[in-house]
Parts: structure tokens; sequence; C-alpha cells
């Protein structure tokens, strides 16, 4: 009997050491993990721009921000800064009193604002390179 339960003994010793040897494999990272993080830059200064209005002239005073999960898109939106300013300052010119004072005229602009800032930066850095969103962190009218 003893030198049955030596062996068992052995044999509980070597599986005890293969499984604490063995490679384990690591969990699936999950979706959330897989997709890079989210990076955002202001497009400095404000945009102070007038608005077309039929009666008293009209501003609008707005900070932009961009999101992008690229940092050599988000570097790249700060190299092109010039040329992604000119295209807002155009776009926000465009925009017509008392219109643009409301909630879906403001998000049809932000949808407008991405491709415009996109097509900047396509042209520049190539179609691989591309915001996600275009934020108005700020949009006041006077």
């Amino acid at each position: 009997m003893p030198a049955i339960g030596r062996l068992l003994g052995a044999l509980l010793l070597i599986v005890m050491v293969a499984l604490v040897a063995a490679p384990t494999r690591a969990p699936a990272a999950s979706e959330a993990e897989e997709q890079a993080q989210a990076g955002y830059r202001k497009l400095h200064p404000d945009f102070i721009v007038n608005l077309k209005s039929a009666g008293k002239p009209r501003v609008v005073l707005a900070t932009v921000q961009v999101m992008a999960r690229d940092t050599v898109t988000l570097d790249g939106a700060l190299h092109h800064l010039p040329a992604l300013r000119h295209q807002m300052l155009l776009l926000l010119g465009e925009q017509v009193y008392p219109d643009i004072g409301d909630t879906e005229a403001q998000r049809a602009l932000q949808g407008v604002a991405l491709e415009a800032l996109n097509g900047v930066l396509a042209s520049e850095m190539g179609s691989s390179h591309a915001l996600e969103v275009v934020y108005f962190t700020s949009f006041i009218i006077d």
C-alpha cells in the first residue's frame, strides 16, 4: 500500500507541475479593447463668422473639435490646421440665420463639416486618414 501511495503522490506532483508549466492562452480581447482609443483635437482658435441674415447682422461663435482613433490622422489634422480652418470658415459663412439656430440644422452641419474636413485630409494625406466625428463643443449665435 505504501508503494501505491508514493506512486499516486508522484503522479499528482507530475500533473500539478504540468498544469503550472503549461502555456496558458490569454483570454480573447474584447471588441472594445481591440478598438483604438478616441483622440481629440481642437481646431483653435474658436470660429467667429458672419451668418447670412435678411435682418440684423448675425454672427456665430463656434468651438470645433474633431475625433479620430488614429494618431497619424490627428497629427495630420494639426499639421493641416490652416486648410481645415479655411474649410470650416467657408462652411459656417454659408449658413443662414435663423435656420442654423435649430438643433437639427446644427446636426446636419456637423455631418457636412465632417465630409468637408475629411475631403481636405484625403487630398493632403490620402483617403485612409479620416476623422470620425466633428463636435461643436460651443455654438453661440448673436
